[in-house]
């Protein structure tokens, strides 16, 4: 055969080739402005609900009032919920009411059914998308609920199996704890601290009842809130035997959040959401992943960091005396434990004693001034929960504000090593000793 024979047949084939192909693709084909699949719009979209062959429990994810969006697996105990990353589930539901198929196919086609994915919407209807198992150039078959055979991209269905909805979930092992949370518990074997908010600062209601210090406790939060999920345990049976329960728990913690919302009735009232954390043994040789369980149940291997929170009191105590600023007292009463009482009141020029008879002299600020710094703005290296040993009486000292309202009275004793002062908060049981190694105490207790 001649080489310009050779060269006609050649052509003549990928012509034949070409327009095979092409009887074949168009068989069946649909306009590309044809309308969606499943016919709904994103907004109508109450919940998904994605089951794969195989006998795993089927996956529910559901819109919230207020925008965010929850999963759980069929099955698990009621009210086991773990939040969504918004922009997967939103992502999911647009993919769905965008669908269009590439082809059509007869409604007799055989399906070997691997997934199934139910779209929920409002008025309580389903759209029902029935998934094939095979992939054939780029496209999968699938079968919606009224029974129309089609063709789509594949690469559609690869949102929700690889690794779908399960991979959705937030990362964050208490998730929805931030700066707004209201209490928190911390409790371990041998020790308890409990935390509450009031207004903008932090106290400490357990073991003691004290000032919690500010920035310390900013920084527990911060590592609550950062807490990062390593890996989720999904088998029951591998949960089931994780080592974080009974006798394996090395911390519990407690967040609680409370928020005032609007009820039907017009009525407002605050709603308490609590998340609860509890910490097994480690997950790792170095210790930086260790096993947890949600109070709902599902168990987690989580960063180290959380593991390492401290259950000692004194690690969230404030650390200076005085939670008044000096700005705010206008009055100061120092009651010595040997000799007369003494007082100090703040005027426009600046302070003076307050003499016996009601009169008022002038006074030198400096030692009054340094009084105030001493107890304000002084950081105690030690908290303690007994009075140090040898420690004596040196003098009361009340603060009060500009219209003599109180604000607060600390004790200042001399110890054989410095310095202590005595705090006994509102309410409390037991007094809190500041200790200051090594300090002097301001001069004008000393007079």
């Amino acid at each position: 055969m001649s080489r310009t024979a050779l060269a006609i047949f050649l052509v003549l084939g990928i012509i034949f080739g070409a327009a095979a192909l092409y009887s074949l693709r168009s068989r069946g084909s649909v306009p590309e402005n044809a309308p969606a699949l499943l016919g709904m719009d994103p907004s109508q979209v109450r919940a998904l609900r994605v089951e794969r062959a195989g006998g795993a429990p089927p996956i529910v994810v559901e819109r919230q009032a207020d925008g965010s969006w929850r999963l759980r697996r069929e099955g698990d105990a009621e009210g086991v919920w773990w939040p969504v990353n918004p922009g997967n589930a939103r992502g999911a539901v647009r993919i769905l009411c965008e669908l269009r198929p590439l082809a059509d196919a007869p409604a007799t086609t055989p399906i070997n059914e691997v997934l199934t994915i139910d779209a929920i919407l409002d008025d309580g209807t389903t759209r029902t998308l029935r998934v094939d198992a095979e992939s054939l150039g780029g496209r999968r078959l699938v079968r919606t609920g009224d029974g129309r055979a089609a063709s789509i991209d594949a690469a559609v269905v690869d949102a929700f199996q690889n690794p779908g909805p399960l991979g959705w979930r937030q990362s964050l092992a208490l998730p929805g704890i931030g700066m707004e949370v209201s209490r928190i518990a911390i409790i371990g074997p041998d020790a308890t601290v409990r935390l509450a908010r009031s207004g903008g600062s932090w106290r400490l209601d357990a073991p003691v009842r004290m000032r919690a210090g500010d920035a310390a406790v900013r920084q527990l939060i911060g590592t609550l809130a950062s807490a990062r999920v390593q890996r989720f345990i999904d088998d029951p049976d591998v949960a089931a035997d994780a080592p974080v329960g009974e006798g394996d728990t090395r911390l519990t913690i407690v967040c609680e959040t409370d928020e005032r919302v609007l009820g039907e009735d017009g009525q407002v009232r605050t709603v308490t959401t609590a998340r609860t954390l509890r910490i097994g043994a480690p997950a790792s040789v170095d210790q930086t992943a260790w096993f947890a369980r949600t109070g709902a149940g599902q168990t987690l291997v989580v960063d180290g960091a959380i593991a390492a929170v401290s259950t000692n009191p004194t690690a969230y105590a404030a650390t200076t005396a005085a939670s008044t600023r000096p700005a705010d007292v206008g009055t100061i009463i120092i009651r010595p434990a040997g000799g007369a009482d003494r007082g100090f009141r703040r005027g426009i020029d600046g302070w003076s004693r307050m003499m016996p008879d009601g009169a008022l002299e002038p006074a030198d600020a400096q030692p009054i001034d340094d009084l105030l710094a001493f107890l304000a703005q002084r950081v105690a290296p030690e908290v303690r929960f007994e009075a140090p040993e040898g420690a004596e009486p040196l003098a009361f000292v009340t603060l009060l504000d500009f219209a003599s309202g109180p604000l607060e009275t600390i004790g200042v004793l001399r110890t054989p090593g410095g310095v202590a002062c005595e705090l006994r908060p509102i309410g409390a049981e037991q007094p809190v000793y500041l200790v200051y190694p090594n300090a002097q105490p301001p001069a004008i207790l000393a007079e």
